[in-house]
């Protein structure tokens, strides 16, 4: 275990690793909100759920002191999510592509339907 998880390691960074790690575990069900018949929403979910694993690996590594052994790991993580990320734009250009030649009742659980619900959402 990292060195920071130990007694050691002051109750402010101990809460925000746990923080972190609620955040990052409870996103790891999205396969199951994921549509059955299309796999591309398996893609779909992981690149919608990036957003909120970055925010949880940015807030310890900013939290916690820098000369903390996990920071650096944090911060490479957290890039690696970012990369991720970047696949938003050309993955619902891709799914809008593919959902103009989807059947209408699948047409539902694309990519395109996912993001303007959510750009509805934003909004408000």
């Amino acid at each position: 275990m990292p060195d920071w998880f130990n007694r050691k390691a002051l109750r402010w960074e101990r809460q925000l690793a746990w923080r972190a790690q609620v955040a990052v575990a409870t996103r790891a069900p999205f396969l199951k909100s994921a549509h059955g018949v299309d796999p591309d929403s398996h893609i779909g979910e992981v690149v919608y759920d990036s957003k909120a694993v970055i925010t949880a690996l940015r807030e310890p590594a900013t939290g916690i002191n820098p000369s903390r052994q996990l920071v650096p790991t944090l911060i490479e993580a957290a890039a690696a999510v970012t990369k991720l990320g970047d696949l938003w734009p050309s993955w619902i250009d891709y799914c809008n592509g593919r959902s103009k030649h989807v059947h209408s009742t699948l047409a539902a659980t694309t990519e395109e339907c996912r993001c303007a619900i959510q750009a509805i959402g934003d909004a408000r």
